[in-house]
């Protein structure tokens, strides 16, 4: 199967950049994704997709958009400090990781998908494993992603970020355990934890037999159904934590007369009738704005860990 998600979901992978020049009228639009398919798209489909939208908005707000691919969400995050990126689109784990680390951005907007915003975490088993409650997976296998070591260097300052889902995956799987009253750590309540370089390979290995379990977002099972409707002999076992996919970010220290145009231009470009080829494509129905109170479930969660 030619698809790669580095970060765990297409989503993940996919970076929106957009670099101001002095004139404040051109922007340069920046997709970190890997090489490869993301979700049955590769990554000349998804930065042509986003070229679509961005012809639209030049034609209603006068602000011209080029597209420019980049493979790397630490080059990204240095970009961002070194304000030669102004907008970025981040994966929600990530954006609370790099909000902690006090990365110089505020929270913009984000999109519903077939009318729906906000995504639950589950736990995703074959439909015919038997399995009825997490309880029932004693000694069973679970697959999960890879967290780098070198993303877990402390002194990198945003090494983490592109892996956050694969972080949250550990705390939303520790926090199932806990409400199903099981007292035992995965690692000795499974038979197995075997970690998996990228999400979509984890569900890969529970379609194929491979693995019994693994933890992605209700977004990502979409995603992967629409690519390979196989995914759909997966089943959700347990969910948590409902909250928006994804956040579009801006640095702090844009001309926030240039974020409204264009934000007042984005929330209500679902109504034109050149939207429907990018929605065809990205399967995004609408954008909207975008709270860091909407993040409560995940924030909550992240500080009983910490705790």
């Amino acid at each position: 199967m030619r698809k790669i998600i580095l970060t765990g979901t297409l989503l993940s992978v996919v970076v929106l950049a957009v670099a101001i020049y002095a004139a404040k009228s051109e922007y340069v639009f920046g997709v970190s994704i890997p090489r490869g398919y993301v979700a049955g798209k590769s990554a000349t489909v998804w930065s042509n997709m986003m070229r679509t939208l961005f012809e639209i908005a030049k034609k209603e707000t006068g602000i011209a958009v080029n597209n420019n691919i980049q493979f790397s969400w630490e080059q990204v995050m240095k970009d961002l400090d070194a304000g030669k990126v102004d907008i970025s689109f981040l994966m929600s784990p990530d954006y609370i990781l790099a909000a902690e680390a006090k990365a110089p951005i505020k929270i913009w907007l984000t999109y519903k998908v077939k009318g729906q915003k906000n995504f639950p975490t589950c736990i995703y088993v074959r439909g015919d494993s038997g399995f009825k409650k997490l309880s029932d997976m004693k000694g069973a296998t679970i697959a999960m992603e890879l967290i780098p070591k070198a993303a877990q260097n402390k002194k990198k300052k945003y090494g983490i970020v592109g892996y956050g889902s694969a972080m949250f995956e550990r705390i939303f799987l520790r926090k199932m355990m806990e409400d199903e009253g099981i007292k035992e750590t995965p690692d000795k309540f499974f038979g197995k934890v075997e970690i998996v370089d990228n999400v979509e390979n984890c569900m890969s290995k529970v379609l194929k037999g491979e693995a019994d379990a693994a933890i992605a977002s209700q977004r990502l099972y979409v995603l992967l159904t629409q690519a390979a409707p196989q995914f759909k002999k997966l089943k959700s076992l347990k969910c948590i934590c409902e909250v928006p996919y994804s956040a579009i970010v801006y640095r702090d220290d844009v001309d926030e007369a240039l974020i409204k145009k264009m934000g007042d231009f984005i929330l209500t470009v679902h109504e034109r009738k050149d939207f429907e080829d990018f929605k065809m494509l990205s399967g995004v129905d609408q954008f909207l704005r975008l709270k860091y109170s909407e993040y409560a479930p995940m924030l909550s969660l992240l500080k009983e860990e910490r705790e």
